[in-house]
């Protein structure tokens, strides 16, 4: 699993690329823990393009953003999520807590809007 972090208009957009499965997420914990306790975090956004396996490691991870971002009180959201993806989310009825887009300029222009 690979995590590549950008930031645009002050949206901090992480894009993971692999499978968000146990063996693979201890990869990238320490990075994506520097990045939530970053001051200057107005938002999250989380890009599963890439993502081509979850388990529930993985949704473990993702309420741990939701948790920090919530704490943080930022707007948080998820975009491009795989059907795979989805129906594992949506298993765990995490899409009923968590903010989805299908793409990621959805995502921005909202948070834009809730920035303002």
């Amino acid at each position: 699993m690979e995590l590549t972090h950008r930031i645009e208009n002050d949206i901090h957009i992480m894009s993971i690329e692999g499978e968000m499965v146990w063996n693979k997420i201890q990869e990238i914990t320490i990075d994506t823990n520097k990045l939530l306790e970053d001051t200057n975090l107005k938002a999250l956004l989380v890009n599963l393009e890439k993502v081509t396996k979850i388990d529930s490691f993985g949704t473990t991870m993702l309420i741990t953003f939701f948790k920090v971002s919530n704490e943080k009180q930022i707007p948080f959201a998820l975009c491009h999520l795989s059907n795979n993806v989805y129906d594992v989310i949506q298993l765990a009825q995490l899409h009923k807590l968590l903010t989805i887009y299908e793409k990621e300029q959805e995502a921005l222009a909202s948070f834009q809007v809730q920035m303002t």
